[in-house]
């Protein structure tokens, strides 16, 4: 797929690379990376409810390497960083607050407060972190469902597909890049390529755990109240899925067919253009201008 700019001048500038993209050297650098945000800044948050703090103390932080390998693209040997705020799954002590939330209480009380403001009434038990990858095609099996995502930084792409069945089974597209988009995370969906510093934010409920604000004075509850998280105090409704493999079998081929219909609509949307590419029947992402970067999905 190629995919490039309606701005005459993309056409000067051509960008080939992997699934890992770097935003410039400056940005990358980590030297002064922190492991947690300071105090200072949710206050400032917490008085402006500006998102430019929201960055701020995300792009303060070191992000560490994910043990997600479901969201690697297949062949990519680039780190994929990430973590989950909140409650998650130990194997031997079962659900309770991460190692994460522990380290980090300052990001995540101001991610909290980030949420609870921009999202009034929305209740989750976690936040899940992510920074400057494109997740492959998969699906969030210990998620409750409801959950919400939005994207933060100085990119372009990286549009979020997901496989919810609608307009005629080819599934919907959504540019979260300042903008916040409620989807099932049990459903497959995969991230688009991008170029540049992209951090994504993705708030929603462990099926184990997602409980926790039933017993307000529990140990869990008590720590994570204090950080601000809006715990659901019952358990959610849960839809039965067919299995993981089954769905990703089916959302492959609708990500196909939602290709070639857009395709033949000639674009993916007013700023974007999609053209088709074949080789040896393996897709080919390649990106066209200077804020465009490419990645290959063979």
């Amino acid at each position: 797929f190629l995919l490039s700019s309606h701005n005459s001048r993309s056409r000067n500038h051509r960008f080939a690379g992997s699934i890992a993209m770097k935003p410039s050297a400056a940005a990358d650098c980590t030297t002064a990376l922190r492991q947690d945000a300071d105090a200072g800044l949710v206050t400032k948050y917490k008085e402006t409810k500006d998102r430019s703090v929201v960055l701020e103390a995300l792009e303060s932080i070191d992000v560490p390497p994910s043990g997600r390998s479901n969201v690697r693209q297949t062949g990519d040997g680039g780190v994929v960083r990430g973590m989950c705020l909140g409650m998650t799954e130990c194997w031997f002590r079962g659900p309770m607050p991460s190692r994460h939330t522990r380290e980090r209480p300052n990001l995540s009380h101001l991610l909290c407060a980030f949420a609870c403001h921009e999202l009034p009434g929305f209740h989750f038990t976690s936040i899940q972190v992510n920074k400057d990858y494109a997740a492959a095609l998969h699906v969030d099996k210990n998620d409750a469902g409801d959950s919400r995502i939005i994207g933060l930084g100085d990119y372009v792409g990286g549009q979020l597909w997901v496989d919810d069945g609608s307009h005629g089974g080819r599934g919907r597209i959504a540019d979260v890049r300042g903008r916040w988009l409620g989807f099932d995370g049990n459903l497959p969906h995969k991230v688009l390529p991008f170029h540049g510093r992209r951090y994504t934010l993705v708030f929603f409920s462990k099926v184990r755990g997602c409980d926790v604000g039933a017993d307000p004075k529990s140990e869990h509850a008590q720590k994570l109240l204090q950080l601000g998280f809006p715990l659901p105090t019952s358990r959610p409704l849960c839809r039965t899925y067919p299995p993981a493999e089954e769905r990703l079998r089916v959302a492959r081929e609708r990500f196909e067919f939602f290709c070639a219909h857009t395709l033949r609509r000639g674009g993916a949307g007013k700023r974007l253009r999609l053209e088709l590419r074949l080789s040896n029947s393996k897709f080919a992402w390649t990106a066209m201008s200077s804020s465009l970067s490419s990645l290959q999905h063979l």
